[in-house]
């Protein structure tokens, strides 16, 4: 959805549907993949959201870290960002430093190769 930030959670069901076939179609063009993981822009999401990835064969869905623990979210996986490339303060996303993303990717992976 590069170009085409939207909040979900203030769609309709169909402009969701409508969004992300459109991105599923984007990312087969571009990168020849197909996915089935959402990141929805802002980490907004919705119940119609929800639905809208299950009839387009999405069935996880990546959010902000503190908002969810990892599990089942009406049907859909629920897999936290570990790694954030804004932060949201006083109603406003900033974009955060290259040396702090690269920071968090690296505190990151030291977290799973200790789980692992």
């Amino acid at each position: 959805m590069a170009g085409n930030t939207k909040d979900l959670a203030k769609l309709s069901f169909r402009e969701q549907l409508t969004l992300l076939f459109q991105a599923k179609n984007r990312i087969k063009e571009t990168l020849d993949l197909s996915t089935r993981t959402l990141v929805p822009p802002m980490f907004s999401f919705n119940e119609a959201t929800l639905d809208a990835m299950h009839e387009e064969g999405y069935d996880i869905i990546s959010t902000y870290k503190d908002l969810h623990e990892p599990g089942l979210i009406s049907g859909v996986r629920s897999l936290p960002a570990t790694v954030e490339l804004s932060d949201y303060s006083n109603g406003l996303w900033m974009v955060k430093s290259y040396d702090s993303v690269k920071a968090e990717i690296l505190m990151s992976v030291q977290e799973i190769w200790v789980r692992c």
